[in-house]
């Protein structure tokens, strides 16, 4: 009964050799030539109404105006003017100004919280920085020219940051002292701004 099995001769051989090469060529060749085709617009109904409101600003703000957006798509905020001369020595920035902003949407948790400061825009946690790498957010800072920027996580470790984040002034002996000023205050307000 074992002399019921086919044989398969060397001419059988080559020619499925022969059919998985043409296969694989064929592959190559659509890979290769392959050109994704053109982006283009959702098409939006006349009628449709806005998914969300355009960039709002507080009676509390006095610092720069911000937008943001998701995937292409204009987000609520809503942002908060801070100033070095309302928060005294606990003031965690080399510049005077900056603006909290908040994306409620953004998140469950938090919302999207942004620090704006300099022209320049920022995440201010993790989570943030997470959700606008995987959904493409964008922050658009209106006295800035850099146009819409993808905002990094605001740590020492990032040169713009690193140059925007105080350090502690020196001891009462004139030593040098270390570290940063606390930044959470920044953060607790974008929260707070967010929860409003």
């Amino acid at each position: 009964m074992s002399g019921d099995r086919a044989v398969e001769t060397n001419g059988d051989k080559m020619k499925r050799f022969l059919w998985i090469m043409a296969f694989m060529l064929g592959a190559i060749l659509l890979i290769a030539n392959y050109e994704p085709p053109p982006k283009q617009e959702a098409a939006v109904p006349p009628d449709a109404q806005p998914l969300v409101a355009e960039p709002k600003t507080t009676p509390k703000r006095r610092g720069e105006t911000v937008g943001v957006r998701f995937e292409g798509i204009l987000v609520e905020s809503k942002e908060q003017g801070l100033s070095r001369k309302d928060w005294g020595d606990k003031w965690p920035l080399a510049v005077d100004e900056a603006t909290v902003s908040c994306a409620p949407q953004f998140s469950e948790v938090n919302g999207g919280t942004f620090l704006i400061a300099d022209g320049l825009a920022f995440a201010l946690t993790g989570s943030t920085q997470t959700m606008v790498r995987a959904r493409r957010g964008e922050v658009m800072v209106v006295s800035g020219d850099l146009g819409w920027q993808i905002p990094p996580l605001f740590t020492g470790d990032d040169p713009a940051s690193d140059r925007l984040w105080a350090k502690p002034p020196p001891g009462p002996n004139g030593e040098p002292s270390f570290g940063r000023i606390n930044i959470s205050p920044v953060l607790d307000a974008a929260i707070a701004l967010c929860k409003e």
